[in-house]
């Protein structure tokens, strides 16, 4: 994936995979440390894509409010 961009421009960009709902996987990561987060679809059935999505969303910014 990174071969294909053609200039970072200093930006590191880290690449994990694992079950995105799971706040033991997501701390593993330290995720609370990213300064951005690309969340990507599975592929198939959109409307179960977008709910995943969505579910992933909801387990980050979880983790987010529970350091406030």
């Amino acid at each position: 994936m990174l071969e294909t961009i053609p200039n970072l421009r200093g930006t590191k960009v880290v690449v994990r995979q694992g079950t995105g709902t799971s706040i033991v996987e997501l701390n593993m990561v330290s995720i609370t440390m990213a300064k951005a987060v690309i969340v990507l679809a599975e592929e198939g059935d959109s409307e179960r894509a977008d709910a995943q999505v969505l579910r992933q969303i909801l387990a980050i910014s979880g983790l987010y409010d529970s350091m406030n």
